[in-house]
């Protein structure tokens, strides 16, 4: 399913793992974590990444910038989070794909598969 390299935003240690793990189950080349929202931007502004995988906050700062910036590069994005997340407030987030925590490896299956097909407007 995946192929190149994912990028995941997330800055709690067992999730980095569960995701890493399903992603290099899936094809992933290499999955680069970033637990920061101006260490994502650094990233995605230095590598080619065919996925992003984003929390809505990290630390209390909104990971907006960094949805901007994969849609931009025309990178496929995945929004897991369990914060509700009003997407006629945020039309940035129109061809995101959304996956509510908590998910299973079904759920996360489902969310690539859309991610990857979702062109990046």
């Amino acid at each position: 399913m995946l192929q190149g390299m994912v990028l995941l935003v997330e800055d709690h240690a067992v999730v980095q793992v569960d995701f890493e793990e399903m992603f290099l189950q899936y094809g992933a080349r290499q999955v680069q974590v970033a637990p920061t929202v101006s260490e994502a931007l650094r990233m995605l502004d230095s590598e080619k990444f065919e996925l992003l995988v984003s929390e809505w906050k990290l630390d209390g700062d909104p990971c907006l910038p960094i949805f901007e910036k994969a849609q931009d590069r025309k990178v496929g994005s995945i929004l897991a989070t369990r914060f509700d997340v009003d997407r006629a407030h945020y039309p940035q987030l129109e061809n995101f794909v959304m996956l509510r925590k908590p998910f299973g490896p079904e759920d996360v299956a489902k969310a690539l598969k859309s991610a990857l097909l979702r062109p990046a407007v």
